[in-house]
Order: C-alpha cells, then structure tokens, then sequence
C-alpha cells in the first residue's frame, strides 16, 4: 500500500479485487485493471452470466461455472473512476504505452480525494505493480526527489514481498525513471503540484 496526500493505494490480485467486500471495507472508489479481459467488480455478475450462456449453462441452474464465484457477487459497488490497462504479462508488451494515461488517472483520482484506489491484474505482482511503480517514479520527479525503479519496487516490495515485474516491464521501468521511455511525465504546468512521496 501507498499514502499520498491522505488517499491509500492498494495494490492486489484478482482474487481480491473480485471480492465487493475489499472495496466497502476499504472505501475503494478508483480502480485501475491491468489485465486483457478481466471484468471490474461492478462487471462480475453480468460477465458470469454471459460466460455460462455462451456455454450453453442456465446462469441460474446447475452446471460448472467457468470461474469461482466471487465472495458476495450480490453487493453492488459504485466507483467513481475506471481505468483499464489492457497488456498481457509478456516481456515484450509496451506497458509504458499506458504510464501517461495511467499517471494521470491516479494523479486525478488521489486529488479528488473521494475514495481510495486500488490497482490490480492476475496475481498482483507484474503488471500492476509496474502501473502503480511508473506513478511512484511520476511523483517522486514532480517532488524534486527522483527515484530509481529498483528504489520504488523496494519500497513495494516492503509490502508487497510478491512484487515481480517481468524483465520487459523493468526495462520499460528504467527508461521512464530516466526520462527515456518516449512517455514522459507531463510538465509541472500541465499537473497540480505533487504531493510529498508516497510512503509505502
């Protein structure tokens, strides 16, 4: 987890993002999906339903489902803002296509302080953790406190031990650190004033 300017961001696996408990009990209110075809919580029970009708199962009566069914599929969950990443977790996806636009989702999302933010992929380890590590790099440089990659995945490291971005996305790390990746972070001009680093 990340602190910025009092808006908590989480970074976890499906399995946790499917759950609408996680987002009452935290007040997630922003979500970023780093994943293909994964759906956002508020998705759940329409892509379930949709998935065992195009295998010919009556969502409603007995049959294997394609997938386990998400703790408390019932509850609703209203979000304020959504953002889909949409890479495989392959060493030759361009996940920095998406820091620009990623960046500024949760540069947007932590100002409105409306809710707290949660990034998520498969196992929460490769794609996400690269999501939220390029924001971490973005505000570390507007702060005037740049960072390494290898200094912000430490830090998530800390509490996340699973982090594990393919060798592909940390290259692409690197290069965006170093202002080489071709997706630079907007100008000062363009963006509120940064908040002090996060905290993880």
């Amino acid at each position: 987890m990340a602190v910025l300017g009092g808006t908590q961001l989480f970074l976890s696996n499906w399995g946790v993002a499917s759950d609408p408990h996680t987002y009452k009990a935290l007040n997630i209110k922003h979500v970023v999906n780093c994943t293909v075809e994964l759906p956002f919580v508020d998705e759940i029970a329409d892509f379930m339903d949709a998935q065992a009708l195009a295998k010919g199962l009556n969502p409603e009566g007995p049959g294997e489902p394609m997938m386990q069914k998400p703790i408390n599929v019932e509850l609703r969950v209203q979000l304020a803002g959504r953002l889909r990443v949409p890479v495989q977790d392959g060493t030759d996806q361009r996940i920095c296509d998406y820091f620009q636009e990623s960046v500024g989702f949760l540069r947007r999302a932590v100002d409105s302080q409306s809710g707290h933010i949660l990034i998520h992929c498969k196992h929460g380890q490769s794609r996400s953790a690269t999501v939220l590590a390029a924001f971490m790099l973005h505000v570390a440089r507007q702060a005037g406190t740049p960072k390494t990659a290898q200094e912000v995945l430490a830090e998530l490291k800390a509490c996340r031990p699973r982090v594990s971005p393919n060798l592909g996305f940390l290259r692409q790390l690197d290069d965006f650190a170093e202002a080489k990746c071709g997706v630079l972070c907007p100008s000062s001009s363009q963006e509120p004033q940064a908040r002090p680093t996060p905290s993880v």
